[in-house]
């Protein structure tokens, strides 16, 4: 099934990377460093080549970071998508997509048949940058990156942290640093949730839309907007998915995902029937955490007539306001 990415992305563009270099590079070429001695040409020259290591640390390698990362995450989605299979493991999943644009050593465009890591990993932004610092500055920029990491905070977001070491040199000076982390976060809600997509049987594509409501502000009709609009919630004592696991199909509970998990409901009408016994949260439906245990089920039969035969656990019953309209399942 062919997917189209409706979703607007920004995307690291080394036009302007070059402006601002050029812009640095004239208000740097104004430094008369030819008229000074030898000691201030020599502090001039590491006040630029400082400004330079800023620029580097603090905006071109976090965006070229960004970039790349926007683009792998969406790599690995379709890679999903085109094989039917899970990752193994996102983390080193990513790490080589993001570095070199192959998975498993196989280049992950050839898969999926689309061009978004050719000429965009970390590694090819990076190495534009080291050019761009040599024809603008006369300065080497050498790298190695020694690890690339995912992380969560918050169920919205995933931090990408690379750790390099690198060194600029010029006819002057030479600058030389360790185990640099650089970071960019990107928001979850540019990417389709593949565990949905795939359990799905490929024909639900669901964006990850945060609801708009708090976790302890819901009532009947945010719930029944909640399923019509597809959206996406987290509670903070729920042992639902993380954004990471989702891409493994791993709905076991980690200490990890406390912070992160995050669910959606699935219309009922679709996806259930009077005598299906399961929680209509997709982690559990999928699962099938509730196939044999009806007695921890409850219907819901306030919900619209939209969504008939609706059935949550008892946490979901109260978190999702549901309380009053509902009553056990068997």
């Amino acid at each position: 099934m062919a997917i189209i990415l409706g979703k607007k992305s920004l995307f690291f563009t080394f036009i302007a990377l070059v402006m601002v270099s050029l812009f640095i590079f004239i208000f740097a070429r104004g430094i008369n460093v030819s008229n000074a001695s030898n000691a201030e040409a020599f502090e001039k020259h590491s006040e630029i080549l400082g400004n330079h290591v800023k620029g580097l640390e603090d905006a071109y390698l976090p965006m070229a970071l960004y970039s790349s990362s926007h683009k792998a995450f969406m790599s690995l989605f379709y890679y999903i998508n085109s094989t039917g299979s899970f990752l193994s493991d996102v983390q080193s999943n990513f790490s080589e997509v993001v570095l070199y644009g192959t998975i498993d050593r196989n280049p992950i465009d050839l898969i999926t048949g689309r061009q978004l890591m050719f000429n965009s990993t970390f590694t090819n932004l990076s190495d534009q940058i080291a050019d761009i610092s040599y024809d603008l500055y006369g300065v080497s920029f050498s790298y190695s990156v020694n690890s690339v990491s995912l992380s969560q905070e918050d169920p919205w977001h995933v931090i990408v942290t690379a750790n390099l070491s690198y060194d600029l040199n010029s006819t002057e000076v030479s600058w030389s640093r360790d185990n640099v982390l650089i970071e960019s976060q990107l928001d979850i809600q540019d990417f389709y949730d593949p565990y949905f997509y795939i359990n799905s049987q490929r024909t639900d594509q669901r964006p990850f839309t945060k609801s708009p409501v708090r976790y302890d502000r819901w009532t009947l009709a945010s719930f029944n907007e909640s399923i019509a609009n597809r959206t996406y919630t987290h509670f903070p004592d729920s042992d639902a998915p993380s954004f990471l696991m989702r891409y493994e199909n791993n709905t076991d509970f980690l200490p990890s995902s406390e912070c992160c998990g995050i669910e959606t409901v699935l219309n009922s009408s679709y996806y259930g029937s009077s005598a299906l016994l399961e929680e209509y949260v997709d982690y559990s439906f999928w699962s099938h955490k509730y196939q044999d245990n009806c007695s921890a089920l409850y219907n819901i039969t306030s919900v619209k007539a939209d969504f008939p035969n609706m059935k949550l656990n008892l946490n979901h019953t109260l978190w999702y306001g549901l309380a009053n309209g509902s009553s056990r399942a068997c």
